[in-house]
């Protein structure tokens, strides 16, 4: 990455950046949809595109309307490397949605970007 890919993907966080959390999943037989017990979850500043409207559905959870949704984040901010089936957590959204990571794909400049679906309601 050089100095000016550097210097751009701060500032992107810096402009649209949001508070999300990262909730690493388990995949495979056994622990599939639960909890990685071997990564820990974690909170980053990264940039959330939903391309969709975010409203309180009445039961103060959230409703997204759209499927895919996109998250930024820059790779120097990551401590683990991400995965298919990891759940990225809106905090700063109202009703606190979530996603699932359906594929990662890091972007040649200092960044890693995730392609998402909503995970649904949060309890």
């Amino acid at each position: 990455m050089t100095t000016f890919d550097k210097l751009v993907s701060q500032a992107v966080d810096r402009m649209f950046g949001e508070p999300t959390r990262v909730e690493p999943m388990a995949a495979g037989e056994l622990l599939s949809g639960g909890p990685d017990p071997a990564r820990d979850a974690f909170d980053v500043r990264g940039v959330v595109e939903t391309g969709a409207v975010v409203a309180a559905d009445g039961g103060g959870r959230a409703a997204i309307s759209g499927d895919t949704v996109f998250v930024s984040y820059r790779d120097e901010l990551l401590p683990i490397p991400l995965q298919t089936g990891d759940r990225i957590v809106a905090l700063g959204r109202p009703g606190t949605p979530a996603f699932v990571v359906s594929s990662v794909d890091p972007d040649g400049h200092g960044r890693t970007v995730l392609r998402c679906r909503t995970a649904g309601r949060q309890p």
